[in-house]
């Protein structure tokens, strides 16, 4: 089976993209967004912790790559040394995942080396199953 010229040049510039990532310029903050309040009309909504990825456009990236592509290529980089870190950071952005509040604990790759990534890495396989679906 062949891929098609477009899929396969989409594929390519993730790969492109995911080569210039460096765990050392990766830029981060977790915050806190929304806000608690009860509506009459609705559920009490609270806020969300989330890591946000500030040392690369994370919504220019969507638009460039589409986010289906760019999870694979990012799930895919977990397995590289130099851009791991910076991988789980973006999938986080990405997906909006909530078990986040750690990254205000680990600050550094060697100590999400010790104490996360095995368990980072279990999730997004996992993810990566449930999106092929």
């Amino acid at each position: 089976m062949s891929i098609p010229l477009v899929l396969f040049c989409q594929i390519n510039n993730v790969k492109k993209l995911v080569s210039i990532l460096r765990n050392d310029k990766l830029e981060f903050e977790v915050a806190n967004v929304g806000g608690i309040h009860s509506d009459t009309s609705g559920p009490i909504v609270g806020p969300s912790v989330l890591l946000l990825v500030s040392s690369i456009n994370v919504d220019s990236l969507l638009r460039k790559y589409g986010k289906r592509d760019l999870l694979f290529g990012l799930i895919k980089a977990l397995d590289n040394k130099s851009c791991d870190w910076y991988a789980n950071a973006l999938l986080y952005d990405i997906t909006k995942r909530k078990d986040c509040a750690k990254f205000l604990f680990i600050k550094s790759r060697q100590k999400w080396l010790k104490e996360e990534k095995a368990n980072d890495v279990a999730y997004w396989e996992n993810f990566k199953k449930e999106l092929k679906r």
